[in-house]
């Protein structure tokens, strides 16, 4: 027996390092397993790292070639700038010269017609008169308005000269008498002035323009239009009266509430009955209504 117990105590041990064993194998195993998942995350997130710095190297690379691109077009364009400004202040300095030259050559004319008068004969006076004449028949057609033709003038100033019959001293039109007012369209103001007046004067001012515009249908139409508006008005204010000057039929439920209001009554409930607004409304028996009335005991 104490053989056989030895036996079996032998064999229990043997078991139980056997499952020791085994434990730590699936241990190790676990732990393993654990270790290859966290290499395999930490190479996966080293090469998306390396993924994003090769990305971002690119996006540097692309951004250095933007400006530079950039540079060289903001370069040309100066250079353009620089060429067109140069070409105006060359074609400039052309026109000042052609303008020199013109300047000199006429002077030189006249300098050679004063010569030719100062050495010839002296011009007839009938001729300077003649000159003289159409001069002024020049700056009259410019300035001036004939009768019965409207030539506007030329200038804005007032034309001073009465010649003959057919010319007469000229004011300024209406036209520039009375200058147009800025029309702001409802959108503002002018500073400096009374912004009521400046409504008042804007609606005056579209509501004479409309009724211009507006053919007789379309006046035919409005006058419709108001009149339906002012019956509208008048059913309104004929159903909109006071609680007192309607008979009981008339009453609505919105007089029967500011009734209520009015003498402070409060209801809970449906189906309340309406209150009395006076006692001839009551429908008493004649004795009891004269008794009522007798007393003194009237409704306000």
């Amino acid at each position: 027996l104490k053989k056989r117990e030895e036996q079996v105590a032998k064999q229990r041990e043997a078991q139980k390092a056997l499952l020791e064993k085994r434990k730590a194998f699936i241990q190790d195993a676990k732990r393993t397993e654990k270790e290859r998942d966290r290499e395999r995350e930490k190479e996966r997130k080293d090469r998306e790292r390396e993924r994003e710095r090769e990305r971002e190297r690119e996006k540097d690379t692309e951004r250095d070639k933007d400006r530079e691109r950039g540079r060289r077009s903001r370069s040309r364009d100066r250079e353009g700038r620089r060429s067109r400004s140069r070409e105006r202040r060359s074609r400039s300095r052309e026109r000042r010269s052609r303008s020199r030259e013109r300047r000199s050559r006429s002077r030189e004319k006249r300098q050679d017609a004063e010569k030719i008068d100062r050495n010839g004969e002296v011009k007839d006076e009938r001729e300077t008169d003649k000159d003289l004449e159409k001069l002024n028949e020049a700056i009259r057609q410019r300035l001036y308005i004939k009768v019965g033709i409207v030539i506007w003038p030329v200038s804005f100033s007032v034309a001073l000269l009465l010649y003959s019959t057919k010319f007469l001293i000229l004011k300024l039109a209406d036209i520039y008498d009375r200058r147009h007012e800025v029309q702001f369209f409802g959108r503002g103001s002018i500073a400096g002035m009374d912004v009521n007046a400046q409504k008042k004067q804007k609606s005056e001012f579209y509501a004479n323009l409309m009724e211009k515009r507006r053919t007789k249908e379309e006046k035919q139409q409005e006058e419709l239009r108001l009149a339906g508006v002012k019956k509208k008005e008048k059913k309104e204010a004929f159903d909109n009266r006071h609680w007192t000057q309607k008979s009981l039929d008339q009453m609505t439920e919105r007089d029967w509430r500011i009734f209520r209001e009015d003498f402070n009554i409060s209801i809970k409930g449906g189906r309340v009955p309406k209150p009395l607004r006076n006692w001839e409304e009551a429908g008493l028996p004649a004795e009891v209504f004269d008794v009522i009335m007798k007393i003194g005991y009237k409704v306000s």
